[in-house]
């Protein structure tokens, strides 16, 4: 893996250095328990023998979503109570899903390696596989059950649609089959991932799957948010977009127009992709080995999945400054926005263009934060 630092905040690069210091790759081969006397909990995860499995929620998810799971059912995470029993097994354990595309990537898959892989002899014919959704992710985003490009994703691994069963209430199962992890979230200062082989096999065989007919990587692909109707924290990204089109000859893609099958197609035939750091950056576990990866920094902080993919796929990673994000809303969750994106000098010299800091997207951005700090200022006085 190569890495190129385009950044004048010396607390950014440091912490870019430290997140690359070592390796994320760990030896060692996961396999397939089966679990007798087990509840699955959505609310909170699943039960075995009265004790919640620390592995079984997502290892992160959107803000502060886990951190809030946890207090909010503090006093059910060592017991709960079955509401209804499903015997008619056998069932494979999918996990607790969220609404958010890049921790459904990374964190929904985890646990899918024995099928994707097709290892012989794990999963008994017949099998059903259960999964739930995090509640606060549904109040939070309004879905109603698991993404659909993540749906389809499952289908590529060889899970069938309608042996999938979701849990919405606590449910106690004779046996349920749970797969170790191959991602493995750490206890370190910086809460980076670490990961199995068998993790990089899984995405190859997801990738042969989905797009079995790509054509060798020749294409230049911006991924852009600036159409996600949900998005409007990313002030100032549709400039860059622009930029790179214009300036360097990257065609722009939009990536919620695009199913799961073309997404993957789309990657596997890119040379070199270009997107914000974030969880629009963790497709680039679909890239094929040694390609560019250009990451554009949206706040002076690093993204502690990121360094696992580029590790994964062996990438040419170039990291570029391209914010001036200098106000804070949330100071222990800085990445929920809103964030001010501009051609800084740093993006400038990649793009050979001049620097760029427009006056009204600035002034959109210092609206935007002063609302967020008013609405925080209301809602706690009102608690």
């Amino acid at each position: 893996m190569k890495l190129t630092f385009r950044v004048h905040d010396e607390g950014l690069k440091s912490e870019l250095e430290s997140s690359y210091a070592a390796s994320r790759r760990i030896n060692g081969e996961p396999d397939v328990t089966a679990l007798r006397d087990v509840v699955l909990d959505p609310d909170t995860g699943l039960f075995h023998r009265g004790v919640l499995m620390p592995d079984s929620m997502p290892l992160a998810t959107s803000g502060d979503l886990f951190e809030r799971m946890r207090r909010r059912f503090a006093s059910t995470m060592t017991r709960v109570r079955a509401r209804k029993e499903l015997r008619d097994g056998p069932y494979f354990y999918l996990g607790v899903f969220t609404s958010c595309w890049g921790h459904c990537l990374l964190d929904g898959t985890r646990f899918l390696w024995p099928i994707a892989l097709g290892v012989r002899g794990v999963l008994p014919a017949g099998v059903r596989f259960v999964y739930s959704i995090a509640p606060l992710e549904l109040k939070r985003c309004g879905s109603s059950d698991m993404l659909p490009n993540f749906r389809e994703l499952l289908e590529c691994a060889g899970v069938d649609p309608s042996r999938m069963v979701r849990i919405s209430e606590p449910t106690a199962f004779d046996e349920l089959l749970v797969a170790d992890e191959v991602f493995k979230r750490t206890d370190d200062v910086w809460r980076s991932h670490v990961f199995l082989p068998a993790a990089v096999e899984m995405f190859e065989r997801l990738s042969e799957a989905a797009a079995p007919n790509a054509l060798p990587p020749f294409r230049k692909v911006y991924l852009s948010r600036s159409k996600w109707r949900k998005n409007a924290l990313d002030i100032g990204e549709a400039r860059i977009g622009e930029a790179f089109s214009r300036d360097v000859g990257f065609e722009v893609v939009s990536p919620e127009g695009l199913s799961f099958r073309e997404m993957v197609q789309l990657l596997r035939e890119t040379k070199v992709l270009a997107s914000t750091e974030g969880s629009l950056a963790h497709n680039a576990v679909f890239l094929p080995r040694g390609a560019e990866l250009v990451l554009l920094e949206k706040i002076n902080h690093v993204n502690q999945y990121q360094p696992m993919v580029n590790e994964m796929r062996d990438l040419d990673v170039t990291y570029i400054e391209a914010n001036r994000t200098d106000h804070v809303v949330h100071r222990d969750l800085a990445w929920r926005g809103p964030f001010f994106m501009c051609i800084t000098p740093s993006l400038a010299e990649f793009l050979g263009c001049r620097p760029e800091t427009p006056f009204w997207p600035r002034i959109h951005f210092l609206w935007v934060v002063f609302r967020r700090w008013l609405y925080l200022k209301v809602r706690r006085r009102r608690r």
